[in-house]
């Protein structure tokens, strides 16, 4: 039994043989290959596409999909450093119109047990 460690790759943004950037719709056609001991991903545009394979390479799988543009990451959380952080200075201003902004800074860090 063969176990080697799965690298999953994202689709590419760019065709592995032109180097031009995939258009949003564009029919892209991936390719599977297990060469030199590892898996492979390689993306083209249709019209770009390789006749034979890249020498030593066995060809896996392929498939045509449409392009899509990658979704942007979501933003980064409030992380514990930032959240206490913005408590204490919320709590040094001693504002009441900070009162209900604290309240739920303190309930959030007291929830994590990150506040004594």
């Amino acid at each position: 039994m063969i176990i080697a460690e799965w690298n999953i790759q994202s689709p590419a943004r760019h065709c592995a043989a032109t180097g031009q950037a995939f258009q949003e719709g564009e029919a892209v056609v991936s390719l599977l290959l297990w060469s030199q001991g590892a898996y492979q991903r390689l993306d083209y545009a249709v019209a770009a596409r390789p006749e034979g394979l890249p020498e030593e390479a066995d060809l896996l799988s392929s498939w045509t999909a449409p392009y899509k543009t990658p979704v942007p990451p979501p933003p980064e959380t409030l992380n514990k450093d930032d959240a206490e952080g913005l408590l204490r200075r919320l709590l040094a201003a001693q504002s009441p119109e900070y009162a209900n902004a604290c309240y739920i800074l303190a309930l959030m860090l007291e929830r994590k047990r990150l506040v004594k």
